[in-house]
C-alpha cells in the first residue's frame, strides 16, 4: 500500500503513524528526535535560568517596554536628544533603573557616581589596565 493511498483513506492516528514509521528510515527519526530533545532541553534551561535570575535579584523599576522586539531602543534612537530621555527616567525611577532592550533583555542604567565607582571596582574584567594598555594610552596622550 502506498503512502498516498494510506493518507487518503480514513484511519486512526496510530495506524497512520505506524505506517509512516515503517516507510521512513529509522536514522531519519533518530536525528529528528535528537533535534527535538535538544531544543526542549535548551528551552527548559533558558526558562530555568531566567526564572531563577528573577527570583534572586532585586527587581528594578523602569519604563515599560514599547516593543517585544526593540524594547525602548527604537524610541531612544529616534529621539533628537536621547540624554533627555535618560534624565527623565532618572527623575521618575531613581538613580538606578532597568530599561527593556532588544528581544526581552534588560539594560541596567546607573546615574549615581558612587554606584558606578563601586561597579567598576568589583568588575575587574571590564575595568582593567594591563601594562600594555597603559603604554598605549600614554603614547596616545603624549602625542
Amino acid at each position: 500500500m502506498s503512502l498516498d493511498a494510506l493518507l487518503s483513506t480514513p484511519r486512526t492516528t496510530s495506524e497512520v503513524l505506524d505506517t509512516i514509521l515503517i516507510h521512513v528510515r529509522p536514522y531519519q527519526w533518530y536525528a529528528f528526535d535528537a533535534a527535538v530533545a535538544c531544543t526542549a532541553v535548551w528551552t527548559l534551561l533558558r526558562w530555568l535560568r531566567t526564572s531563577r535570575r528573577q527570583v534572586h535579584t532585586t527587581q528594578l523599576r523602569g519604563p515599560p517596554s514599547e516593543s517585544s522586539l526593540y524594547g525602548v531602543n527604537k524610541r531612544i534612537l529616534d529621539a533628537e536628544n536621547s540624554g533627555a530621555i535618560y534624565e527623565a527616567w532618572a527623575v521618575e525611577y531613581g538613580s538606578v533603573y532597568a530599561i527593556p532592550s532588544t528581544l526581552g533583555k534588560k539594560k541596567i542604567i546607573l546615574n549615581d557616581p558612587k554606584a558606578i565607582a563601586h561597579f567598576y571596582s568589583k568588575d575587574t574584567w571590564t575595568y582593567t589596565q594591563t601594562p600594555g594598555s597603559r603604554k598605549v594610552l600614554a603614547n596616545m596622550v603624549r602625542g
